[in-house]
Parts: structure tokens; C-alpha cells; sequence
């Protein structure tokens, strides 16, 4: 994918088209699988293909358009886009690439306009009776090419199914979430343990050891390297992470997280670790993130610290080993 980054279809690369007509000539239906429904922008180094990440979390940094800059979800780290330059090739120039099943369908779309083509997500099949049917029309071979996230790695059983392809697998890598790897190798492992599955699997960075290692089979080299990065990191399992969403009056919530930031710092030992304040607009609140060995510790502060901002109409929502930060 790296050589065709500049081609107008870069979801689709020329292999896997060819595999694709492959598949419509033999009958068999072809599963096209991106784990990421709505359009997001990656910022990507267009001389080497590097995805810029933040310096501290090593979490990929999000495009903020309103701002002009790409920020962490985590600590709250930014840079402005003018100033961003790649840490492995110096270039100063970035692409903000467009991900998303739509914009996977309409190249799908242009590609084979005569082809039986649909398209599985939370939108399309949003009650059983739906889902039920799209199972259906795929065990009757109604449909060619199905289009989806990764809930169709769960419908492999079928006979009829010749083709999966994880478009742009790495992009999983950056996503802020600490368990990408973990997913990525579990995504890769699901498809090639199919004996009558071919697996296409593009990327721009397929040279990470969650690729590697799944494409090889080998969990413990995987499981290692895994590990020594969550360890470094202070990411489970061995540290416990929570998250700590304060709402209420705009300055209140900044006030009462950064006196929970500079108690927490007070009574906590450097194995243990704070990030933020970030605001997030979703909530209309502000998000630290705690790293630590000491749950019991961690939540009696935050019910303690609570407490004392509860006559400023300021409220703590507690969630431990979250999925998103974001």
C-alpha cells in the first residue's frame, strides 16, 4: 500500500482487486473488513508512511480541524499542524488520510458497479430480525461482496466464503487505545487459522510485530514484546487504568481536576501515573486518566475529592479499564 499511497483508490490496492474478481469468478463471496464505521483523519508522513503519535503514550494523535493541531486523547499533548515533523525521516510533510465503510463502499462501488454488494454495521442491520436476514442472504450466496467491521470475523463458517481482506489493518494500531496490538494480532490470527480463506491483509506499516508474529503464529514472541511495551508504559496488566470524567460549570471542572491531579501526584508513588486534564466535547467534561497499582487507593480519593466540590455542582463519573478515551 505504501507505493499506491498516492493513487485516488488507496483503500482498495491492486491486489486485492484482482483477488476480488478472482472471487466473483469462482462463486465465492469476499468479506471486506474496516474497523472504522465514520470518516476519521490519520496523520500519516508521506515520505516514509510513519503515523505521528504522541511522544509520551506512543497513542496516535487525533487531527483537531477547528484547532489547527493534532492532539492526545490521553495527556492532552499538542502540536500545531505547521509545526509537526516526522521523528523517523524529518519530513515536515503530513497527509491526513479519510478512513471510514463509506467511503469503502463508494470506491467498492466504482470498482464493481455490477456486483451484488452490501454493507454490515450498526446502521445498516440495527435489530436481530435484520442481522438474521443478512446472515441469510449470505449462507444463500445472494450477496458477492460484503462490506463490514469486525463483527464479520465471527461469520467465517460459511463455505461460501472465499475472500477476507482487513483493509488497512494497521489502522487499528492508531486508535487511541492501548490494546490495539492485542486486537490487530487477534484479528490476523482469526482469519489465518480459516484452511479455505484466502486472507488479504494491506497496510502501510504491516512490519509491526502484531502482524508479524500473528502472520507467523507465534503468541509467545508476540505475547513478550506485548508486555515489555505495557509494562514500560504502565498499561495493564500489571497497572491497573482508570479513567476520571468531571462534569459541571466550565471553570469548576478544570478547578476541581487539577486539584485532583496535584493530590493524586501528593500521595502516590512514581509507579504511579496522571494524565491530563483533556477536555472531551462529547461529554462537555474534562478527562484525566489514572495509572496505577493501588485501586483501593484510587477510588477512595476520587469519592474524597467528590465530596468536596459537590457544592459547586461538580460530578465525577469513575469507569475502570475503559474502552475509549476519547
Amino acid at each position: 500500500m505504501r507505493n499506491e499511497i498516492i493513487k485516488p483508490s488507496y483503500l482498495i490496492s491492486t491486489l486485492l482487486k484482482d483477488k476480488i474478481n478472482q472471487m466473483l469468478n469462482n462463486k465465492k463471496i469476499s468479506f471486506l473488513i474496516l474497523n472504522q464505521k465514520n470518516y476519521s483523519e490519520t496523520i500519516i508522513c508521506k515520505s516514509c508512511s510513519t503515523v505521528l503519535k504522541c511522544p509520551d503514550c506512543k497513542i496516535s494523535l487525533s487531527f483537531k480541524k477547528d484547532q489547527n493541531e493534532a492532539k492526545c486523547h490521553y495527556c492532552g499533548y499538542s502540536v500545531k499542524k505547521e509545526e509537526l515533523t516526522c521523528k523517523v525521516c524529518g519530513s515536515h510533510d503530513f497527509a491526513l488520510f479519510n478512513l471510514g465503510l463509506e467511503k469503502l463502499n463508494e470506491e467498492i462501488t466504482d470498482l464493481f458497479p455490477n456486483s451484488k454488494i452490501i454493507q454490515i454495521d450498526g446502521d445498516a442491520v440495527n435489530n436481530q430480525n435484520e442481522y438474521d436476514k443478512t446472515v441469510i442472504s449470505i449462507e444463500e450466496n445472494q450477496e458477492e461482496i460484503v462490506i463490514g467491521t469486525n463483527i464479520l470475523l465471527d461469520l467465517l463458517d460459511y463455505e461460501n466464503i472465499g475472500l477476507v481482506a482487513l483493509i488497512n489493518a494497521d489502522n487499528i494500531l492508531n486508535n487511541s487505545d492501548y490494546r490495539s496490538s492485542q486486537i490487530l494480532y487477534q484479528n490476523i490470527s482469526k482469519v489465518i487459522n480459516r484452511k479455505n480463506i484466502i486472507g488479504v491483509f494491506q497496510g502501510y506499516n504491516l512490519d509491526h510485530y502484531s502482524v508479524v508474529d500473528a502472520l507467523k503464529g507465534d503468541f509467545f514472541s508476540f505475547f513478550n514484546k506485548e508486555i515489555e511495551f505495557r509494562n514500560n508504559l504502565k498499561y495493564p496488566p500489571k497497572y491497573d487504568i482508570m479513567r476520571l470524567i468531571i462534569l459541571g460549570p466550565f471553570n469548576e471542572m478544570y478547578h476541581a481536576a487539577y486539584y485532583f491531579r496535584k493530590v493524586y501526584k501528593s500521595i502516590f508513588d512514581s509507579e504511579s501515573d496522571i494524565l491530563g486534564p483533556v477536555y472531551l466535547k462529547r461529554y462537555r467534561g474534562v478527562q484525566l486518566v489514572l495509572k496505577t497499582n493501588d485501586f483501593d487507593k484510587a477510588s477512595k480519593l476520587i469519592g474524597e475529592v467528590e465530596k468536596k466540590f459537590i457544592a459547586k455542582n461538580v460530578t465525577f463519573n469513575f469507569e475502570r479499564y475503559p474502552k475509549l478515551f476519547y
